[in-house]
């Protein structure tokens, strides 16, 4: 018996939302806080659970975005890169663009 993965849906809408909540407003206080480490490892969590939650369910969109906004965050993390308003700017564009993929799922019937 196949598992109906829609069931799942609606439950991920939830966690989602909450792990939107916190990287927008993580990346607001990152910002003010110039790289604080574990904050970026808290981001880098929030990412990656939004990713795999995503990639479970087959919502490649997500699962997609999530994964290049947990690459950005592990370069970060890593000192691979440093943060600068582009960067920022840049995830949370990524952030607002998975909010919306959110939502557009959460409206479909």
């Amino acid at each position: 018996m196949a598992l109906d993965i829609k069931k799942f849906i609606h439950r991920f809408i939830d966690e989602a939302r909450e792990q939107l909540r916190m990287l927008e407003e993580g990346l607001g206080q990152l910002g003010a806080q110039n790289g604080d480490s574990e904050l970026v490892n808290s981001l880098f969590r929030a990412a990656h659970t939004l990713k795999g939650s995503s990639r479970m369910l087959k919502l490649l969109s997500i699962s997609d975005t999530a994964h290049s906004l947990e690459d950005v965050l592990g370069a970060l993390r890593e000192r691979k890169i440093g943060l600068d308003d582009a960067t920022r700017d840049l995830m949370l564009e990524a952030v607002d663009n998975l909010g919306n993929l959110v939502e557009h799922l959460a409206s479909q019937p």
